[in-house]
């Protein structure tokens, strides 16, 4: 199969290039402010300045997985004036809250922050410099506007929520708003075909544009913005306005993703810690789910968990994962966790039989699904797949999840997944043995699960997930999940 070549001049890289840029901005300027102003403004700057940061890092991902080369912060932002002391800092956050007063400017002779006195400074590395913004002058405040289009909570001194970032959506979607033109982006084909095979992929890849326009008939009026770039590796998902102009995302999924059962399920949480689908007036909602699409609301795709520090990132998750964990509707469709393991545990023995040094820890993994299936305490609707990068910005809520493979049994199968989040971290780091236990320990306490169950769905997930990996091709995933077992 093909896989594009993200082009390095597209309109979704030079979009996300120049919010990047705004983004390095904004966090100089909060940089500043939180060194500097006391009390309660100085905590809604840090709060800011940690925001921005997060978005920044999230759009730098963002502009790698386009194939691009994201904006550095090498180069000087002058401030308006000198911010010597706290008074100054009270100006700068009138000029970071005013509409269109002030300017931060590339200059080598401007007033420049300082870059090495407390919070003062870009942050970033410990730089007080900040990236370039093409070479043209950009205000505070529109770095500002900027840094809140890119999926923002809290913003500054008296910042809301994120109101200008459908701006940023639409401009990125420039010159990808016909329907036909909703290619799938190269990390949704590669992805396809390492799961499902090239031929069974490009089968579905091949009928693609003609389930999208269904989907999008169907859909009462909906008006193409863009491809959600880089996207899931199971879904095309197309950002749409519907026809009173609210903001959603079609998600289209081949068969054997199980769309239905995602709809299931999120119907059933309908918006509690999780993504909300849309209502469509029938017989249009009929056909939208015969093409297996479905209609949600529109959360922030470049935002995700994984953008928070890790233990701030792990709260949140925790939180989030918890108010899913709900009794099943009646009459359900969802498989067990029970039936889902085993029918995962033949992949394992085979990965086993082909290589012997495989062995020990599938036959651990094994042995702890046998003792723990015996006797599974629960049976909740489960997320199935949650992780930090399934949990996006929301404007109705801080957080929600997306993408469940939901199925019904005990919570510490659920959390198990989390457990492994940034598993390449931790096999970077010489701590990771021991930040991999403690974690199953904190996990297990904070949502009152037993932590002998989590640890014995922890080792099973991860060596299951490590097998799946080399036999799709995925050599060093493959191997971080197994090392990560073997800690356990």
């Amino acid at each position: 199969m093909t896989v594009p070549t993200p082009k390095t001049g597209s309109p979704e890289l030079t979009a996300v290039q120049a919010a990047l840029a705004a983004e390095h901005a904004a966090v100089y300027g909060y940089g500043v402010l939180g060194g500097r102003l006391d009390g309660k403004q100085g905590a809604e700057a840090r709060s800011a300045h940690d925001a921005h940061r997060a978005r920044r890092d999230a759009l730098a991902r963002t502009a790698r997985d386009l194939g691009g080369r994201p904006v550095a912060s090498n180069a000087a932002y002058a401030l308006p004036f000198a911010v010597p002391d706290g008074p100054a800092a009270v100006r700068l956050a009138a000029v970071l809250g005013g509409p269109g007063r002030g300017r931060l400017r590339r200059s080598r002779t401007g007033h420049r922050g300082p870059s090495a006195q407390g919070r003062g400074g870009c942050a970033a590395g410990g730089r007080g410099a900040v990236g370039p913004v093409a070479g043209r002058q950009r205000s505070l405040s529109g770095a500002r506007r900027a840094g809140r289009r890119c999926g923002s909570g809290r913003d500054g001194p008296g910042g809301g929520r994120g109101r200008g970032r459908d701006a940023l959506i639409r401009r990125i979607g420039k010159g990808n708003t016909r329907r036909m033109g909703c290619e799938p982006p190269q990390r949704l084909v590669r992805a396809l075909g390492e799961m499902y095979g090239d031929a069974t992929a490009a089968d579905w890849l091949a009928g693609l544009p003609a389930l999208t326009e269904r989907a999008l008939t169907a859909g009462d009026g909906l008006t193409v913005e863009r491809v959600a770039a880089p996207g899931g590796r199971s879904s095309l998902v197309v950002l749409v306005r519907r026809a009173d102009g609210t903001p959603a995302a079609l998600k289209v999924a081949p068969p054997v993703a199980a769309p239905e059962l995602e709809r299931a399920a999120l119907e059933h949480w309908n918006g509690w810690g999780a993504v909300r689908p849309l209502d469509i007036p029938e017989p249009a909602g009929a056909e939208l789910g015969a093409s297996g699409a479905l209609l949600l609301e529109r959360l922030h795709p470049e935002v995700s968990l994984r953008s928070l520090p890790e233990a701030k990132a792990l709260l949140e998750a925790a939180g989030t994962l918890r108010r899913l964990w709900v009794e099943p509707p009646a009459g359900h469709g969802f498989e067990t966790v029970a039936g889902r393991t085993e029918r995962q545990s033949a992949g394992m023995r085979a990965a086993a039989e082909a290589d012997p040094e495989l062995a020990p820890l599938v036959d651990a993994a094994l042995a702890a699904r046998a003792e723990l299936v015996e006797g599974e305490p629960e049976l909740l609707l489960l997320h199935g797949n949650f992780r930090q990068s399934k949990v996006l910005s929301g404007e109705r809520a801080p957080w929600l999840t997306v993408g469940p493979e939901p199925l019904v049994g005990e919570r510490a199968y659920d959390l198990a997944r989390l457990v492994r989040d940034r598993a390449e971290d931790l096999v970077a780091s010489p701590g990771g043995p021991a930040t991999a236990r403690r974690r199953v320990k904190k996990l297990a306490e904070s949502l009152e699960v037993d932590q002998a169950r989590l640890h014995g769905w922890t080792l099973f997930r991860a060596v299951e997930s490590g097998t799946r990996a080399l036999a799709e091709g995925r050599r060093q995933m493959g191997e971080v999940n197994l090392e990560f077992a073997g800690w356990l």
